[in-house]
């Protein structure tokens, strides 16, 4: 568990995980910047969660 993006990104380059649960409004970098980050580097599943409400996000 991280509680803002670049934990996130130092996390997933010292462990192998199976699935990333990544909330989008992350602080730091959020859930967009950590995703393409992290797709740069793997394919592994990706769920984003959020609280945003508009289908545009």
């Amino acid at each position: 568990m991280a509680s803002d993006g670049v934990e996130a990104i130092s996390l997933f380059a010292q462990k192998k995980y199976d699935l990333v649960l990544l909330d989008i409004l992350l602080p730091k970098i959020d859930g967009y910047g950590v995703c393409e980050l992290i797709r740069k580097q793997s394919q592994i599943p990706i769920v984003m969660l959020t609280a945003l409400d508009s289908e545009a996000d």
